[in-house]
C-alpha cells in the first residue's frame, strides 16, 4: 500500500473489520487517524473496530477524541461544553462512569451523532430493540439508504440478526431484484 493513500489504507482496515479480524483493522486505523486526524469517518471505524474488538476503553476515548473533534471543527459553547462535561466524567469515573452518561445525560446526543445510523450507537449501549427500530425508520425515510446498505454483512449488527424484523428490513434494504 502506498503510505500516504489512507483511502486504501481504510479500505484495507473495512476488509479486515468485515473479516472479524478487528485488531487488524484497529492498527490499520489508528494510522490513518494519525495522518487524518480531522476525519469523523475515521473516528467512525475505529470506534466501530474498537466497540467489536470488545476494547471498551478503545472506544470510549475514540468517542471522547470525536467530541473534541467536533468542538474544533464547528465551535460552539455546546459543543465545547459537552467535550468537557465527557472528558471530566471519564476522567473522574472510568469507563462503568462514562458508560452511565451515555446511557443518561448524554444518551441523545451520542445516538444522534453521526454514524451510518444511530442503530450502531443503540448496539454499543445493548439498546437492541432500539437498534432495530432506528434501522427500520432509516429504511422507512430512505435516508442514506446507500450507505445502510452496508449493514447486510455488518459484524455489528450480528445481535440484531435473531430479532424476527431483522430479516424483513434487510429484503427492504435490498430488494432481491437488485
Amino acid at each position: 500500500l502506498d503510505p500516504m493513500n489512507s483511502g486504501a489504507e481504510t479500505w484495507l482496515a473495512d476488509a479486515y473489520y468485515h473479516n472479524r479480524e478487528y485488531k487488524r483493522a484497529i492498527d490499520i486505523l489508528k494510522g490513518v487517524y494519525r495522518k487524518r486526524p480531522e476525519s469523523f469517518a475515521v473516528q467512525m471505524y475505529l470506534l466501530h473496530a474498537y466497540y467489536m474488538d470488545g476494547n471498551t476503553v478503545g472506544w470510549m476515548e475514540t468517542y471522547l477524541d470525536r467530541l473534541d473533534l467536533e468542538a474544533r471543527v464547528e465551535p460552539s459553547k455546546d459543543a465545547s461544553d459537552r467535550a468537557s462535561q465527557a472528558r471530566a466524567i471519564y476522567k473522574q469515573g472510568g469507563t462503568s462512569a462514562f458508560l452511565k452518561y451515555l446511557k443518561g445525560e448524554g444518551h441523545d446526543f451520542f445516538i444522534k451523532d453521526g454514524d451510518r445510523s444511530p442503530a450502531y450507537r443503540h448496539i454499543m449501549l445493548g439498546e437492541n430493540k432500539q437498534a432495530v427500530d432506528a434501522l427500520d425508520q432509516a429504511i422507512r425515510q430512505e435516508e442514506r439508504v446507500r450507505a445502510l446498505r452496508q449493514v447486510v454483512n455488518d459484524p455489528m449488527l450480528d445481535v440484531l440478526r435473531s430479532d424476527p424484523r431483522f430479516p424483513e428490513l434487510m429484503k427492504r434494504l435490498i430488494p432481491e431484484n437488485q
